[in-house]
């Protein structure tokens, strides 16, 4: 859909925009206030308002036209899926999954997608369905009748020829698919949120029994300290932030250098997102008592040349 500011990746698609909240992590959610800020300009008489906005957040909205982005883009990417939903939303249709997975199989081979969730209980129904391979490899082969173009894809991957090209994509997922004997990518990564000690304990075991080429967290918004030792020698990466906005929660430095030193301790890669909102308000009044070396520019205090230097870490999985 578009490039992205957040720090982790480097593009965001959204073939889906809408959420409800479940859990703590969700209260000051961006997404939301930001959509419905728009959604409220619409009702005020925001003529040219995009379509998407003419609804409120909670409303989950498929937008099928966004499906083939990802095919379009010729320079390899990380991609956050669904920036401004829950992929594994009750609302979104089984039928659709099948084709959002089916574009991220198809293009794994060019980019990395990033999938998070807090409904992990869905993710792990769905991809443990033994019927799902063969749906996705009938949806990529559909994607070729509707769109291919040689040109536009498999930038890296010259086997891929005009002729028989649908035959060489269905032999290739096919071998992936028992070569693993489940679906899952090097280049897909599914993770969960993780914003408190209940919310890992809820939900990195149904990640950990979910067939996924990487397993992440994105601990973020982290509002207290969380103990993760006993999942970290299962998991791939681990992304720690501050919660941002006028109505943030609090962040304490120590809580996120207590996940570096846990990480550290099971070669697990970190990656420091964030301080968040109320360290930027704090290091304009305290200079966060003597850690931060001056006030934070960034007021979600996402620049890595103004963190402690003990917590300048961002490594990615597989170095």
């Amino acid at each position: 859909m578009s490039n992205s500011s957040i720090q982790w990746t480097q593009k965001t698609w959204n073939p889906t925009i809408g959420c409800t909240r479940v859990s703590q992590g969700c209260k000051n959610c961006y997404a939301f206030e930001l959509h419905d800020k728009r959604h409220k300009g619409w009702q005020d008489g925001w003529e040219d308002a995009p379509k998407q906005y003419h609804k409120p957040f909670t409303t989950l909205q498929i937008i099928p036209e966004r499906l083939l982005e990802p095919l379009r883009w010729k320079k390899p990417s990380r991609v956050f899926v669904n920036s401004m939903s829950d992929l594994f939303h009750p609302d979104i249709p089984t039928e659709f999954l099948d084709k959002v997975f089916a574009v991220m199989f198809y293009m794994a081979e060019v980019h990395t997608f990033q999938v998070l969730t807090k409904r992990p209980e869905r993710m792990k129904a769905y991809l443990k369905d033994p019927e799902l391979p063969k749906r996705l490899v009938a949806e990529s082969l559909a994607i070729i009748d509707q769109t291919f173009k040689p040109s536009a894809v498999w930038a890296r991957e010259p086997w891929i020829q005009k002729n028989g090209q649908k035959n060489t994509i269905e032999a290739r997922l096919t071998q992936l698919f028992e070569l693993h004997n489940s679906v899952k990518h090097p280049n897909i990564w599914l993770g969960v949120s993780v914003e408190n000690q209940a919310a890992a304990e809820e939900r990195i075991s149904l990640l950990l029994d979910t067939p996924a080429g990487i397993r992440w967290l994105s601990c973020e918004p982290l509002l207290e300290a969380v103990d993760l030792s006993k999942w970290l020698l299962f998991l791939d990466w681990v992304v720690v932030g501050g919660e941002s906005g006028a109505k943030a929660r609090d962040f304490q430095i120590p809580w996120a250098l207590d996940l570096l030193m846990q990480c550290k301790a099971y070669l697990t890669p970190f990656f420091m997102k964030q301080l968040g909102s109320v360290t930027v308000k704090r290091s304009k009044i305290l200079g966060e008592n003597g850690i931060l070396h001056g006030r934070l520019s960034d007021k979600h205090g996402g620049k890595i040349e103004e963190f402690p230097e003990f917590l300048q870490v961002r490594e990615y999985p597989n170095g």
